[in-house]
């Protein structure tokens, strides 16, 4: 039995999807930020470019449409902040897309920043409430943007390159096995009878002998033995043959288990290295020095230091006891490594960067690193390059902006936070005066100096002595002023009022100051903060007053182990003209990036209601799969604290109370795919739709050519049941805002959307969302079922789960996948599925019904006993998986044995026309329907094209290629080709 089989879940039947909601129409995505930005991507940071590369070489494109593009990358994670901020890991989606416009530059008061689109959303305490805002709606004077600030988890074993596989193209490299395999084969080096040309050759190479040395050895010319070791002459004579016996009995060769040889496949140069095993404090010590003191080409790493010989001493000791490399002395200050092989192994095991500073990051497995050894990385990094200032702080200068990045998620590993910053000056490496942007990274403040020097330390007696005394003589709460609360006095006083804490009471405590000053700034410095947020926690713990508790849930969500929230310094907006980039994570939908690491969110309308891309189911996401149709369950949730529409939202948590909701209700979104060539799966969604939400964008004029044509598929699938969704109202003027009101309300009138309720919104800005909730809940109930009716459900897909390499004890049926339109299934149920098996007998085709029975139910995460309308639901099955491979089945229609319709093979359909073609820019008039024309039909999930066998004015009669199950009284849309695609014309009822 497969794991997808016996995967147990606590089942909650809240979040059990009971109703499907479409969503046509304008759904945008990707608001992104620049592609020269540090995105948080398997415990590294990586450049928006670097990911780029990856996901176009690597990736599996699993969705391209209107310039953008989805990308799923095998092994690829990200860490997102969850409903409570504790950090978890999660598999992203990157999406690409190309944009021209404006670009804002967020830049906060302790040097982070991030450029991004203006929809771009930030997780923000606004004056006391946690929010999120977009780019163009952030406000300095009241909004603090959250940064990470927490500890990324330390891998129990960091993931290092396969350095042998990458370089044997160039390379012939040996390892202790290779050495062990040739000492047996000869008896420790005593019999040679057994060896070959390669294995003489490897020997050869194991003692670091050239041809030459080795010719002179055995006394032949190096030409002649290169010929025969090279295998250019054939077979190995039987003088050559002693001659090297006897060279190599005598020589006895030693390779250690941590060494490795290197030979250049071009040049013939031999390399001997060692190659640690572990990572240690020794090799992250060289790294670190490497990093703050080297160059390196593809063939050369060089050193210098003028200052601390003593850890230039231990550095070339290290050199020569880790590596077995020995660096050569060009100066007192200057040492130079001139070694191809090894600069290759560094580059393919530890993933290092040749070049200048400017390219030569510090290596990426940095972050992955524990905090001992982060410790260790920054002692020797900042003793290096840092310098011990004068007035109180310790200042690194970087011209490599990533490395400063890197130094940040360090720190903040260990708990101390650094302050950023960018400044011109001349460089200091050229006799020339060149004036350059270095970016600078400064530990200031008695506690963070404090906790540098306990868990960092200084390696430099006189300058560890200056450091103590210089924070000696700060106040314990001496701070920038950049450690403040954005807060409102007024949630503070009503606060102390509810707890009974009068004035006098409140002078007595150590925040007063700070709560008193907060009447006039609103601002409230961060380390009384603390403490004023340790003395309601005290003072609430006992307490069973709904108000004092809500207010405090509200003031402790302020501050978090991950994350701190920064001032807004400076919102500089550019225009931009390229490639974007953005990560799409699944459940929670933010990740971290930028300079100094911003907590980042991408959003559309379904993703602020769902959390997730619809695009890629969450099952298709975990088994590398994609269905035409996306599904997104989204669960519906009401604060009983909060009032009106304001209490309706999609997340467990009240970010304005800071306390659960209670769940209504789960349904379905059935995002059909809102570009015009996609027509055909809009239909198929539409017939699983209870209702639907109807995207409309504020921004262009109403009716849109694809408005029209998907007006026309809720028409013709009989969904009735609409909220419009008019989107986009943060980007237009309220006098435009109120014209397109108008507009969408001439354009529905007469049709099945005229009574609908049209709620104005913007998905970016997560403007009104709660009154589109309320009005979903209140417009489109979930529908009565009756269980005992007969099941049906239409088949959207089906695949196979199971792995490559699977034992036959191992291996699961086939999965199905689709809605359910009436009754339910149970496990351990007889079921059939039509049209079935399509076979061949006597030249004949036949449709044969398959017969298996429902191994198991699988819905939203879940595995039911029974499962019934509303939501996709994974039917496994018996069958051979083998027949529901690559969506085989898709289209058919699952019940109880001899309960379902007919299949047929010929229709005769009474026909409704369009005067018109919807969807196209010119107006076309749709001809009536001819014999002998082909038709495309679109009947619940099922496609099938067919040719006309009769036709007349108000009905056809057409014999079908595939057949479908229908009934009578099925609705059925009609596409017509035009212009070599098809087109809806109407739609009709089946005689």
């Amino acid at each position: 039995m497969s794991e997808f089989y016996s995967m147990k879940t606590e089942v909650n039947e809240k979040l059990i999807p009971e109703a499907n909601i479409g969503t046509v129409g304008h759904v945008e995505h990707g608001k992104c930020i620049a592609l020269d930005e540090d995105i948080l991507i398997n415990n590294h940071l990586t450049s928006g470019v670097n990911l780029k590369a990856l996901a176009e070489s690597d990736g599996k494109l699993i969705r391209q449409e209107g310039g953008e593009r989805v990308y799923e990358l095998p092994r690829l994670y990200t860490y997102s902040l969850d409903s409570d901020f504790n950090l978890v890991r999660a598999r992203p989606l990157i999406f690409l897309q190309k944009y021209k416009g404006p670009m804002f530059e967020i830049k906060t008061r302790s040097g982070r920043s991030i450029k991004v689109t203006p929809s771009h959303p930030f997780l923000v305490n606004r004056m006391g409430s946690l929010k999120w805002v977009c780019a163009n709606s952030l406000n300095p004077k009241t909004d603090q943007v959250a940064v990470f600030a927490g500890d990324l988890p330390e891998q129990t074993e960091i993931k290092l390159g396969d350095f042998i596989g990458s370089m044997s193209k160039e390379y012939i490299v040996l390892v202790y096995e290779d050495f062990i395999g040739i000492k047996n084969k000869s008896g420790n080096f005593v019999n040679f009878e057994k060896f070959t040309i390669e294995d003489f050759n490897k020997l050869r190479i194991i003692c670091g002998l050239s041809l030459s040395k080795l010719s002179a050895r055995v006394g032949y010319s190096d030409s002649y033995l290169g010929e025969v070791l090279s295998l250019k002459r054939r077979g190995l004579s039987d003088n050559v043959k002693r001659a090297l016996s006897k060279f190599f009995s005598l020589s006895k060769p030693v390779l250690s288990k941590d060494e490795i040889v290197f030979l250049d496949r071009k040049k013939g140069a031999i390399t001997k290295i060692r190659d640690p095993k572990a990572m240690d404090e020794n090799i992250v010590r060289w790294f670190s020095f490497v990093h703050s003191e080297g160059t390196s080409t593809e063939a050369r790493i060089s050193v210098s230091q003028k200052n601390y010989k003593n850890l230039l001493s231990e550095f070339l000791s290290i050199s020569k006891d880790k590596f077995g490399v020995e660096f050569k002395k060009v100066s007192d200050i200057d040492y130079h490594l001139n070694n191809k092989a090894f600069v290759r192994y560094l580059k393919e095991k530890y993933f290092f960067c040749t070049g200048n500073v400017m390219q030569s990051p510090i290596c990426r497995w940095v972050l992955s690193l524990d905090k001992k050894l982060t410790a260790t990385f920054l002692k020797w990094f900042i003793i290096l390059e840092g310098s011990f200032e004068k007035s109180r702080e310790i200042v690194v200068i970087q011209r490599n902006k990533h490395d400063i990045n890197m130094l940040v998620y360090m720190l903040n590993k260990l708990g101390i936070r650094a302050c950023l910053g960018d400044k011109t000056r001349f460089a200091t490496n050229s006799p020339k005066k060149i004036r350059r942007k270095y970016y600078t990274l400064s530990i200031c403040g008695r506690e963070n100096i404090a906790n540098f020097i306990r868990l960092v330390g200084i390696e430099d007696k006189k300058k560890a002595a200056l450091m103590n005394r210089s924070i000696s003589g700060l106040r314990p709460d001496s701070r920038k002023s950049l450690e403040v609360v954005f807060i409102d006095h007024r949630i503070l006083n009503t606060l102390c009022k509810l707890l009974g804490w009068d004035k006098k009471r409140i002078r007595q405590k150590s925040w007063f100051y700070a709560y008193n000053a907060c009447y006039n700034t609103n601002r409230f410095s961060k380390d009384k903060f603390l403490e004023f947020l340790k003395d309601i926690k005290i003072a609430c713990k006992n307490s069973n007053n709904t108000a004092i508790n809500r207010i405090s849930a509200q003031l402790q969500a302020l501050y978090h182990k991950n994350i701190s929230f920064d001032v807004i310094k400076g919102i500089e907006k550019t225009n931009y003209n390229g490639e974007i980039i953005d990560l799409s994570v699944p459940e929670h939908q933010n990740f971290i990036a930028g300079f100094g690491g911003i907590i980042s969110h991408n959003t559309t309308l379904l993703q602020a209601l769902s959390g997730k891309w619809t695009g890629t189911h969450s099952e298709e996401q975990k088994r590398g799969l994609t269905i035409k149709l996306g599904y997104a369950d989204v669960t519906i949730y009401k604060c009983e604290k909060c009032e009106g529409f304001e209490s309706y939202s999609t997340s467990p948590k009240c970010l304005k109370h800071v306390s659960d909701s209670v769940p209504l209700r789960t349904v379905s979104l059935v995002d059909a795919p809102g570009h015009e060539t996609l027509m055909a799966t809009v239909l198929a969604g539409a017939a699983l739709m209870d209702g639907a939400l109807f995207l409309i964008a504020a921004n262009q004029k109403c009716p849109q050519p694809q408005t029209r044509e998907h007006l026309a598929a809720l028409n013709i699938t009989g969904v009735e049941k609409i909220v419009i969704v008019q989107n986009k109202i943060d980007i237009v003027p309220p006098e435009k805002l109120k014209e397109n009101y108008e507009q969408i309300k001439n354009f529905v009138n007469g049709t099945v959307a005229e009574s609908a309720p049209i709620v104005p919104i913007s998905a970016q800005q997560r403007i009104n969302l709660d009154a589109l909730i309320e009005t979903v809940e209140k417009t489109i109930p979930t529908p009565k079922r009756d269980p005992k009716k007969n099941p049906k459900m239409l088949v959207v897909r089906t695949f196979d789960v199971n792995k490559p390499g699977y034992t036959p004890e191992k291996l699961s049926g086939g999965v199905l996948g689709g809605s359910l339109l009436q009754g339910e299934f149970k496990v351990g149920d007889e079921i059939e599925i039509r049209p079935g098996l399509r076979v061949e007998r006597e030249n004949k085709i036949f449709w044969e019904p398959l017969f298996t029975k429902v191994a198991g139910l699988h819905k939203r995460n879940m595995l039911l006993d029974k499962a019934g309308p509303g939501g996709l639901v994974g039917l496994m099955t018996e069958l051979d998986p083998a027949l529901t491979k690559a969506d085989s089945l898709a289209g058919s229609v699952v019940g109880h044995p001899n309960k379902l319709p007919s299949v047929l093979h010929k229709l005769h359909i009474e026909t409704d026309l369009m005067e018109s073609i919807i969807g196209a820019e010119d107006t076309m008039k749709v001809d009536n329907i001819r014999t002998n024309e082909p038709l495309m039909l679109t009947i619940g999930t099922s496609r099938t094209v067919g040719i006309v066998t009769s036709a007349r004015k108000d009905n056809f009669e057409i014999s079908l290629k595939l057949p479908v199950c229908v009934e009578k009284g099925n609705r059925v849309a009609i596409s017509r080709q035009i212009a070599n695609r098809w087109r809806l014309i109407g739609s009709g009822v089946i005689k």
